[in-house]
């Protein structure tokens, strides 16, 4: 509805200044030949039709037959006036919306070009229907000479569409310069000039000489100074003037104006227009980029100067152009007081060397490069983290470095207090393993003699209290060398030492094993341990064999411990959603966990109440071992429980079938033969030890075989006893005073090589069972490693070991 209630409204207004118009021009000149009224309305018509669309030009042909009929034109003449006047305004409507006139801003020269192109345009071809009318003698009146279409309609559209313009872009025009004291001299002067030139003022003296030129003065002073708006409002002053004189037979254009003279008139307008257009346009596209550009330059500089780094710019001869406003707060200087100037006028030479030394290395890298640089400060030494650059012209040659550079102080700082924290970290792991190992080797050493005696005593008469006692020494001290078995496991762990393999392993084998060593704890609580295997469960998989045996036997033992009557359960089966997944779940009807305690269960030292300790014993480590064990293999463990009615304890794994090993060696179904299972032959040992306990412990379990055994206190008696004697068998000590094992193993192996003697073989006992311990073993020389406590069983198998390989070699 408002677009329609608009072009009613134009549509009216347009009619009524058609009517108007035909009447000022038929009582100006008294004619319609030579200032058509038709030829001053094309530029509003064409302009409405930017609004209205090709329809306002229909209005348009009505108020060319309205203005004709009221100028006293026959029918005829109205119609081909009509006629004319429809081509004229739709060809230069088409052309000026089909170039983008619609768009025109007064911003590009192009527009200006446009603008007069299209007025051309209509001039020509106002001209050419002029001539085919005359020729083919159609109904009009059409004797003015062609030149003179050509020049009105060229002039009515031009000077008559630029006011349309500017008045549609005016916002972009600032309207307070015409309100200033300039403005007025500008006009006023341009009036007083105009009066001289086109009215003759000073009686055609200076009119005549000056031949109107004096007026592109004032338009292009009006287009420097007032804008488009300005310079349209000299034009038109000018024109009216031009035209009132030549009307009145005075000044510049004083002829007959019905000559081709009134041609000059439209020619000169034209001129002065689109000159003060064209320098308006110009100065006006200058201006917007000047204020564009300081625009720019004013945001780049509040973004510089609140920026917490430091930013400047120097020449290639490392004099500053320019720094932002935090270099100049933290070095007391300013932007205009340091420009000139170089580093060494601002910072010691040795730092204003290195910046210098930098700034090169920036401008001959083609890219940017940063740089660590330690400057003096009023508050201390700072440590900044600078970017340098070069800066290059459209030629690609640089002229200046710029640099960037952050304070990372603090960051420094932190990353120093972070380097210390992982060094103490370090030193406070190895502080810690250090520890281990001496608390396994002092605690083992002992209990290496407690638990050996307790088998020897066993092995003596004793009588049945007697025994009743050795055997509650003997589980006392095994359960001290589990806790410790523990403790290393849980530090080996926490300390990333401890690695898990992957091998082919039969899972229902080692299932079999846990369960034939748990059977008889079981049998003896009256508990039926149950196994459950399901037929998707593939034979041969991947993992790390020993560490599942371990989890499978805290886990099922727990259970047995926690489970006073009914069942242990464990069943085996592949997740039925994601075959990749196995699951191992014990279940079992002991005395079940309170939910609150759930989690708590797999921390370190902890059990599920004190009653329990009490009750059943244990340290607490054994189900966190478990969880850490399972996150290193890459899976889980979950528990499920009841108070009174059991618990649930859900194992999963990655599940990675695997073919069975290449070697397989079958089992032994039958005894050995006679003389494999014999002791061998008599063996001459050298037992290097250090603890005269240890020394009597191995004494009296070798007291009833062939052996004989000799002693040596330390290593360096050892090394001498092995140049001086031969021996079948060296039992060494890792830990002992003036030379360790390992230091008298290197010495005998070096022996042996610059001797050409054969290789003595040489078991290494030791109290340490850390990781990496039985490495440390072979890289020194050793054959086999042993850990204490040396069970009694242990050592006559080793020595078994050797005497049969021995006398197989003899053989």
């Amino acid at each position: 509805m408002g677009s329609n209630k608009a072009f009613l409204r134009d549509s009216a207004l347009l009619l009524l200044t058609y009517g108007v118009m035909s009447q000022v021009t038929m009582a100006v000149f008294g004619t319609n030949d030579i200032m058509s009224f038709t030829w001053l309305l094309s530029g509003p018509v064409i302009f409405l039709a930017i609004r209205h669309g090709f329809r306002i030009i229909a209005v348009a042909i009505l108020g060319v037959v309205l203005g004709r009929v009221l100028q006293g034109a026959g029918l005829e003449d109205c119609i081909g006036h009509a006629i004319r006047q429809a081509i004229i305004l739709m060809a230069g409507s088409w052309t000026f919306q089909r170039t983008g006139g619609a768009g025109l801003k007064f911003e590009q020269i192009a527009d200006y070009l446009r603008l007069y192109g299209v007025g051309l345009l209509m001039g020509f071809v106002a001209s050419i229907l002029s001539s085919l009318q005359t020729q083919l003698q159609l109904p009009g009146n059409f004797q003015t000479t062609t030149v003179h279409y050509v020049a009105g309609v060229t002039f009515g559209f031009i000077i008559t569409m630029l006011p349309f313009l500017v008045f549609q872009e005016r916002t972009r025009f600032s309207l307070k310069q015409l309100l200033k004291w300039e403005a007025g001299v500008i006009i006023g002067s341009s009036i007083l000039v105009g009066q001289v030139v086109f009215l003759d003022w000073l009686h055609d003296s200076l009119g005549q000489v000056a031949r109107g030129y004096w007026m592109f003065l004032f338009v292009t002073l009006a287009a420097l100074r007032l804008g488009p708006l300005g310079t349209m409002i000299v034009i038109s002053i000018t024109a009216v003037q031009g035209l009132i004189g030549a009307l009145s037979g005075l000044g510049f254009f004083s002829d007959d104006i019905t000559k081709t003279y009134l041609s000059n008139y439209f020619y000169y307008i034209i001129s002065l227009s689109s000159d003060g257009s064209l320098v308006a346009v110009l100065f006006l596209k200058g201006q917007q980029a000047n204020n564009e550009l300081l625009d720019s330059e004013r945001r780049l500089n509040n973004i510089l100067d609140n920026t917490v780094s430091v930013v400047f710019m120097k020449d290639l001869q490392g004099r500053y152009l320019f720094i932002n406003r935090r270099y100049g707060e933290l070095f007391n200087i300013t932007n205009k007081g340091v420009q000139g100037k170089t580093d060494y006028e601002i910072f010691p030479e040795e730092l204003a060397a290195k910046f210098q030394a930098n700034d090169r290395l920036a401008l001959e890298s083609p890219t940017p490069i940063m740089f660590d640089e330690v400057v003096p400060q009023r508050d201390g030494i700072h440590t900044y983290l600078s970017i340098k650059f070069s800066l290059s012209d459209a030629d690609g040659r640089p002229y200046a470095v710029c640099g960037i550079a952050t304070d990372i102080t603090e960051r420094k700082q932190m990353e120093e207090a972070l380097r210390q924290a992982k060094e103490s970290a370090e030193a406070a792991n190895q502080a810690k393993s250090e520890f281990l190992a001496a608390m396994s080797h002092e605690i083992r050493t002992p209990m290496n003699v407690v638990i050996g005696m307790g088998d020897i005593l066993l092995e003596s008469g004793l009588s049945e209290e007697q025994q009743h006692y050795v055997k509650k020494q003997l589980k006392a001290g095994n359960s001290l060398l589990e806790l410790i078995n523990q403790i290393l496991d849980l530090s080996k762990i926490e300390a990333g030492h401890l690695c898990i393999s992957e091998e082919p392993l039969s899972l229902a084998e080692i299932v079999d094993e846990v369960t034939e060593l748990l059977r008889v704890i079981a049998l003896g609580k009256g508990l039926a341990l149950e196994c459950q295997f399901e037929e998707t469960v593939p034979t041969w998989i991947l993992g790390d064999r020993l560490r599942l045996k371990q989890i499978l036997f805290n886990v099922l033992g727990n259970s047995i411990k926690f489970t006073e009557r009914g069942y242990v359960r464990l069943t085996v089966r592949v997740d039925d959603e994601n075959s990749s997944r196995l699951h191992l779940i014990v279940d079992d009807s002991g005395i079940g966990i309170r939910q609150e305690q759930l989690e708590n269960i797999f921390g370190v030292f902890t059990q599920a109440d004190s009653s329990v300790t009490r009750r059943y014993g244990g340290t607490g480590l054994g189900l966190a071992i478990c969880r850490k064990l399972m996150a290193l293999m890459g899976g889980s463990i979950q528990v499920e429980s009841q108070v009174g009615e059991g618990s649930r304890f859900q194992l999963t794994l990655p599940l990675r079938k695997s073919s069975p090993p290449t070697q397989m060696v079958a089992p032994e179904t039958s005894p050995l033969p006679a003389e494999e299972s014999s002791p061998g032959r008599p063996m001459k040992i050298l037992l290097v030890e250090d603890a005269e306990d240890n020394q009597i412990l191995i004494q009296t379990f070798l007291k009833n075989t062939p052996h004989r055994l000799t002693m040596a206190g330390n290593g360096e008696v050892a090394v001498v006893l092995v140049l001086m004697d031969s021996f079948d068998l060296v039992l060494m000590d890792v830990q002992m005073p003036i030379m360790d094992g390992y230091a008298a193993t290197r010495a005998i192996r070096q022996w042996e090589a610059a001797n050409n003697r054969p290789r003595l073989p040489i078991v290494a006992l030791s109290a340490h069972a850390l990781e990496g311990e039985g490495e440390r073993s072979k890289e020194a020389g050793c054959d086999m490693y042993v850990t204490k406590p040396v069970r009694k069983q242990r050592l006559l198998e080793v020595i078994q070991t050797f005497a049969n390989k021995t006398r197989s070699e003899g053989q």
